[in-house]
C-alpha cells in the first residue's frame, strides 16, 4: 500500500495540472499540445495503478474497470522492469520539468513542481532521475542492457523496447483485438488447433545436407534476440476474453479428446501505457551481442561473474572431463531429475531458457567454456589488465566469433545465395554502420518466421563418443528432455555427457522445413512422457500467437512486405508449395480462404531455395532483419572502430569448428564446416580441379555461398585433426587487444 502513496499524490497533482491547462485559451494550448499529451498518458497509468487500491479493498473481485483483473494490473505497473514505457514517460517528465523556462515549468506552481519531482523520485527510485544516462561514444564495449548502442536514440534495441512492425497489423480492430475474423467469410478464422491438425503430420523427414547443429544453433540465435512473455494474469480454464486467448480442444480430437477441452493461453506482454496500437515487448537485447552467456541486464551479468576469478563466468566443474559446466540454477522449479546430494540441477545462463532442451544446454556450455578459455589467456598474456578490462575484452571476442559464425556459416542456408549477397550479409561485404537502421526484431520475425525452427525439431537427439559412432550411446527421447537437468550430469559417458551431444550434433542429421513436425511438440510438449493427451501442441500455439500479435495472413506478408507477386487463387499457390500442402490449406481455410492462412503455416510449407533451407518469403523476412542487425548495429565486428584490420584477420579465422574443437572434450578430429555432414563433396569448383581442404579458405574464394547442385561444391569436408590450423585455423589471442583500453570501468558488470 505505501508504494501507492506516490501514485496518488502524483496523479492528484496531474489532474489539477491537466485540467487547468484545458482552460487555456486554444491558441495557446496548441503550443503545450506535446506537454499536456505526456501529462494525459501518465494521468492514464496513474489511473491504472490508482485501481489497485479499489481491487485491495473490495474482496472477491474477479475484474474490475475495462476488464483488468488485479494481477494483471499489478504485474503491469508494480516494477520497472515489467513496464519499461512507463518508465520512459515517466523520465521524460523529470527532463520537461527540469527546463525552468519551458512551456511545461511555466503551467506549474513552485510548490507543484517539488511534490512532482518528489513523486518521481518515488516512484522511480532517486537514482534513476537524478543521474541521467549520458551515452560515451569512446566506450569500446557493448553496455549490458543494450541500450546506447544507437547514440541519438540510446533506448533503441535495449531490453524492455517494442518490437518493431514491419508491415500494417492485421488486429481485429487495428489497435488490439486478436486477429480471429475471416477475410471473406462472415464466420472467423478456423480454429488454431483444427489448422494444425488439418495441415500438420509427425512423419518426420531428415535433409541429407544438413547436421543437426542447425536446429540448437537456430534456437540458439532466437533466444540471444528475442523474448516476449506472456503476461502473468490469472486466466480461467478455457477463458476466451480481455487478456485470454485460450484454444478450443474438439471432444472428436485424435490426440488431446477427451484429455482436455483447451489449451490455455494468455496474451502476449505489450506496451500497455502507450495509447494506440498494441505493441508487444522484447524483453532482452535486440542486438547479435551473446546475450544469452551474459544476459540483459546488470543484475543477472554480474551474478554470473565468478567470485574467485571475475574476469571468468561461474561454473560448475564436470567431474569426468574437468571441463566447465554451466552453475545450477537452484530456483528453476520446473527441472526434472535435480537431486540436491549429487549437485544436479539445471544450468542456470545469461538467458532463462537455457534448460528448454539439451542441445541448447549444451551450446550454452560451450559458449561459457569459450569465453573462460579466452579470458584464461589474455590474464596470462596481460597482468597488468584488471579483471574487469579482461572480462570486456572476453566478451568482445566472443560476441565477435558469434556475429562471425552466423554471417559466415549460417545464414546462407537461411536466406539462399541471391538474397545472401545482394544484402551485403557476408563478411567481405563492403560495410558501414548507418544509426538510422533501425535493427529492432521486426514482429513478424519473432512471432511467426523465426519460430520455422520448430520444424526443425527431431523426436530425438544422438549423442556420440569421441569415435562419433552414435550407435554407442542412447539417444535422448525429446519428449523426456524438456527441462531435465539429467542428461547434463549422466556420468556413465566417459569423455563427457554434454560433450557427446555435441559431437552426436555434427553426425546426426538435420530435419527438413516442412509440414512434418515431431510428435513431441505436437502431441506431448511439456507433458508426462508417453501420456496420450498430455502437454501441448506446439504449432497450434504458433498460429495462436501470430494471431494474438495481429500478424497478417501469409499472403498478405509475401505481397506487401516482400514484394512478390500476389496470390491470387490457390493454382498461384502451387508455383511455390506441394500440391498436396496447397490442397490441405484449401480444406481447412475454405476455397476463400487465401487471405485467412496463417503466417507460421504458410512460410513453412513453401519449397526451400537451392541450397537453403527455407522457401522464398522466409529468406526474404530473414535478409532483412540480419541486414538490419548488421548495419543497424554500432558495435558489429566488422565496423572499422571495433578492431584493427590486423585483429580483424584473427577473428575471421573462427570457425564453429575451431570452436568444437578447443572447448569439448575427446575431440581429436572435426569437419571444418559442421553444419554440413562428414563427407567429401566431389564436384570441383567451376570445372577446375581443385578442391578446397579448409572451410576459411573456401568461404573466402568468392564461391560461397552458391546456387551448384552441390552445396560444398569442391569442398573436402572429410573430418581434419584439430592441431592442422592450415585446416582449421586457430585464432592468435596474442595479437588481439594489443592496445589497452585504460578506463574506469567500475561500474559495469
Amino acid at each position: 500500500m505505501k508504494s501507492l502513496i506516490p501514485w496518488v499524490v502524483l496523479l492528484l497533482l496531474l489532474v489539477s495540472i491537466v485540467s487547468a491547462r484545458h482552460n487555456e485559451e486554444s491558441d495557446e494550448a496548441e503550443d503545450f499540445a506535446d506537454d499536456i499529451k505526456i501529462l494525459e498518458d501518465l494521468e492514464d497509468l496513474i489511473l491504472r495503478q490508482g485501481n489497485i487500491e479499489a481491487y485491495i479493498h473490495h474482496e472477491g473481485a474477479g475484474h474490475g474497470p475495462n476488464g483488468r483483473s488485479p494481477k494483471n494490473l499489478l504485474h503491469q505497473f508494480s516494477s520497472i522492469k515489467t513496464s519499461p514505457a512507463a518508465v520512459r514517460k515517466l523520465k521524460k517528465l523529470w527532463k520537461k520539468l527540469e527546463r525552468k523556462n519551458g512551456p511545461l515549468a511555466k503551467l506549474t506552481p513552485n510548490y507543484d513542481m517539488d511534490k512532482i519531482q518528489s513523486s518521481i523520485m518515488d516512484v522511480l527510485g532517486r537514482a534513476a532521475v537524478t543521474s541521467t544516462k549520458h551515452c560515451d561514444d569512446t566506450v569500446p564495449y557493448r553496455s549490458i542492457d543494450g541500450t546506447c548502442n544507437n547514440i541519438d536514440n540510446p533506448e533503441q534495441g535495449s531490453a524492455g523496447t517494442p518490437l518493431l512492425r514491419v508491415v500494417d497489423n492485421a488486429y481485429d480492430d487495428g489497435i488490439s483485438s486478436p486477429r480471429t475474423a475471416s477475410f471473406y467469410y462472415v464466420d472467423a478464422l478456423p480454429n488454431a488447433r483444427d489448422v494444425s491438425n488439418s495441415v500438420f503430420d509427425s512423419r518426420t523427414k531428415t535433409n541429407q545436407w544438413f547436421t543437426s547443429l542447425g536446429i540448437h544453433f537456430a534456437q540458439l540465435i532466437d533466444h540471444d534476440l528475442v523474448a516476449v512473455e506472456a503476461q502473468e494474469i490469472e486466466c480461467g480454464e478455457c477463458d476466451v476474453q480481455n487478456e485470454c486467448f485460450a484454444i478450443t480442444i474438439e471432444d472428436d480430437d485424435p490426440v488431446f479428446g477427451g484429455a482436455q477441452t483447451c489449451f490455455p493461453f494468455t496474451r502476449s506482454d505489450h506496451d500497455s501505457s502507450s495509447p494506440g496500437v498494441r505493441q508487444q515487448l522484447n524483453s532482452i537485447t535486440t542486438w547479435l551481442d551473446a546475450s544469452f552467456v551474459y544476459g540483459s541486464d546488470k543484475k543477472t551479468a554480474q551474478s554470473l561473474i565468478d567470485d574467485d576469478k571475475p574476469s571468468s563466468l561461474k561454473h560448475l566443474t564436470d567431474e569426468k572431463t574437468g571441463r566447465d559446466l554451466l552453475p545450477p540454477n537452484k530456483d528453476l522449479e520446473a527441472c526434472a531429475g535435480v537431486d540436491e546430494e549429487a549437485g544436479i540441477y539445471c544450468g542456470l545462463a545469461g538467458d532463462g531458457r537455457v534448460a528448454e532442451q539439451p542441445g541448447l544446454t549444451s551450446l550454452h556450455t560451450l559458449f561459457l567454456r569459450e569465453h573462460n578459455r579466452i579470458a584464461k589467456e589474455l590474464r596470462d598474456q596481460n597482468d597488468e589488465l584488471s579483471n574487469q578490462e579482461i572480462y570486456q575484452q572476453a566478451r568482445k571476442i566472443v560476441g565477435a566469433e558469434w556475429q562471425h559464425i552466423i554471417y559466415n556459416e549460417f545464414l546462407p542456408h537461411i536466406t539462399g545465395a541471391e538474397l545472401y549477397n545482394s544484402a551485403n550479409l557476408g563478411p567481405t561485404a563492403e560495410h558501414q554502420y548507418d544509426p538510422d537502421v533501425d535493427a529492432s526484431i521486426a514482429n513478424v520475425f519473432s512471432s511467426a518466421a523465426f519460430r520455422f525452427g520448430h520444424t526443425l525439431v527431431p523426436d530425438s537427439i544422438s549423442r556420440a563418443p569421441k569415435n562419433y559412432r552414435t550407435k554407442q550411446i542412447k539417444q535422448i527421447e525429446m519428449r523426456e528432455a524438456f527441462f531435465n537437468a539429467t542428461y547434463m550430469f549422466d556420468t556413465s559417458i566417459p569423455d563427457g555427457a554434454v560433450d557427446s551431444i555435441l559431437r552426436g550434433m555434427t553426425v546426426q542429421r538435420l530435419d527438413k522445413v516442412d509440414r512434418h513436425l515431431a510428435s513431441a511438440i505436437t502431441e506431448n510438449l511439456f507433458g508426462e512422457p508417453l501420456t496420450k493427451g498430455d502437454g501441448f501442441d506446439l504449432a497450434s500455439l504458433n498460429i495462436q500467437r501470430g494471431r494474438d500479435h495481429g500478424i497478417p495472413s501469409y499472403t498478405v506478408i509475401r505481397e506487401k512486405y516482400c514484394g512478390f507477386e500476389p496470390i491470387q487463387t490457390y493454382n498461384d499457390l502451387k508455383k511455390v508449395m506441394r500440391s498436396r500442402n496447397v490442397n490441405a490449406l484449401r480444406r481447412v481455410y475454405g476455397r476463400h480462404g487465401l487471405e485467412d492462412i496463417d503466417a507460421f503455416v504458410g512460410f513453412i510449407l513453401e519449397k526451400p531455395l537451392p541450397n537453403a533451407l527455407v522457401g522464398p518469403t522466409l529468406a526474404c523476412i530473414f535478409a532483412d532483419q540480419f541486414k538490419r542487425l548488421k548495419f543497424g548495429d554500432r558495435f558489429f565486428y566488422k565496423n572499422p572502430d571495433q578492431f584493427t584490420s590486423d585483429e580483424m584477420d584473427e577473428i575471421e579465422k573462427v570457425t564453429m569448428a575451431r570452436l568444437m574443437c578447443d572447448n569439448i572434450e575427446g575431440i581429436t578430429e572435426i569437419q571444418p564446416y559442421v553444419f554440413m555432414p562428414n563427407k567429401k563433396f566431389q564436384k570441383a569448383v567451376d570445372s577446375g580441379d581443385r578442391y578446397y581442404n579448409s572451410f576459411y579458405e573456401y568461404s573466402r574464394s568468392g564461391f560461397w555461398p552458391h546456387e551448384d547442385s552441390f552445396i560444398l561444391s569442391g569442398m573436402n569436408n572429410r573430418r581434419a585433426r584439430c592441431d592442422r590450423p592450415d585446416l582449421i585455423p586457430r585464432m592468435d589471442l596474442a595479437k588481439l587487444f594489443t592496445m589497452k583500453h585504460k578506463r574506469d570501468l567500475e561500474d559495469e558488470p
